[in-house]
């Protein structure tokens, strides 16, 4: 917690605080006006992170105008999961795509979740069971 700024006057403070997700803001908001006998509450909250997304890299929604402002800022989710990736070729996403289980021939660990990626795009989240990866969810690619 650090004390960016205090106004006297108007007996308002700048509060920045880091925490993990779950922290409940206005009570520490309250907890700190109980401490301090005076009684407090916010009037403002900005989220600047959440998880890998920082405010200061993202884009205002009334910048986004078209199909392509749209475009240039999508992030692709395989550069956010933390998960081991598996690129599969034709007859791997064949199946996948209609449910049928795949050769554990990555040697993955037994309930070890992983991604299936064909042609470099995100195919499915699958999990190792016994000498099989079985999907759990599969995505639409075309």
């Amino acid at each position: 917690i650090e004390l960016k700024n205090f106004d006297e006057n108007s007996q308002k403070a700048e509060i920045i605080i880091k925490c993990s997700k779950g922290t409940y803001i206005r009570s520490i908001a309250h907890d700190l006006g109980q401490n301090l006998k005076c009684g407090a509450h916010l009037s403002k909250l900005i989220r600047t992170q959440a998880g890998l997304f920082f405010e200061n890299k993202s884009s205002p929604l009334d910048e986004i105008k078209t199909i392509e402002d749209i475009e240039k800022l999508i992030i692709n989710p395989l550069e956010l999961i933390n998960l081991k990736q598996i690129e599969i070729n034709d007859e791997e996403q064949k199946k996948v795509s209609v449910g049928q289980s795949l050769l554990n021939k990555h040697n993955l660990t037994e309930d070890e979740t992983v991604i299936l990626t064909y042609q470099t795009k995100l195919s499915a989240v699958a999990t190792a069971i016994e000498d099989k990866i079985k999907a759990s969810k599969v995505f639409n690619i075309d």
